[in-house]
């Protein structure tokens, strides 16, 4: 059976547990540290600190450190997911997965780090355990649908109106290359607009934007030009 268990029991668990670790800085570093020990070939020591990490997954309170910058989670979480072979530690890391793409935020950050294509690389394996393949299913498709609304031009549009650009699906070149046709709206007004972030203040905005831009030079025909 996939891992399956009493939400409520475990929530009562896992306060307990975050009580204990102290502060929500000591307890995201505990959970960074897990992933660097998962690295190890030992299939058993991957499996307990993988269900730990699990663990932690369920609880809500638990969802924001799962973005802390510093620890990069989430990112370390999707670029593992084709590293493992052992069923039974595929089954946790797809169940951590399932309870992470509750949170919006998360979710978001989980197709930013390519989630999708590595899933489905994973479920064209053949498993014994059934469970993995139907949850890989359930997985994709709710990310599959997330995608197609966070990548839409119009959210683009809207956070660029905003003036804070934020790294996520929108800025991947998956993006550019269905929507930088989009941008010849207006006598490019959408481009300028992009250009004029460069002078922001915050310096993620100008990260994004500068990535952006060169985006754009490498999918518009003549872009560099």
């Amino acid at each position: 059976m996939f891992l399956r268990c009493k939400e409520n029991r475990m929530t009562a668990l896992h306060k307990d547990v975050l009580k204990m670790l102290g502060s929500p800085t000591a307890v995201t570093r505990s959970l960074s540290r897990l992933f660097d020990l998962c690295a190890t070939n030992a299939v058993q020591f991957e499996y307990l600190l993988l269900l730990c990490i699990w663990l932690f997954s369920f609880v809500p309170e638990a969802a924001p450190l799962f973005r802390v910058k510093q620890y990069n989670l989430v990112t370390e979480l999707a670029h593992s997911l084709n590293t493992y072979d052992s069923e039974k530690v595929i089954r946790v890391v797809v169940a951590i997965v399932q309870n992470l793409i509750k949170h919006p935020a998360l979710t978001e950050e989980l197709i930013s780090c390519g989630a999708i294509r590595k899933l489905n690389l994973l479920n064209q394996r053949v498993f014994k355990d059934k469970d993995i393949s139907e949850t890989l299913k359930v997985v994709i498709d709710v990310l599959n649908a997330n995608y197609d609304v966070l990548t839409s031009f119009d959210l683009y549009v809207k956070e660029l109106a905003s003036g804070v650009l934020r790294r996520g699906p929108r800025h991947t070149d998956d993006f550019w290359k269905e929507n930088v046709r989009a941008f010849e709206f207006e006598d490019f007004k959408y481009l300028k607009e992009l250009i004029a972030l460069l002078a922001s203040a915050d310096a993620e905005t100008v990260c994004v934007a500068c990535g952006d831009i060169g985006a754009f030079a490498v999918f518009y025909p003549n872009g560099r030009k």
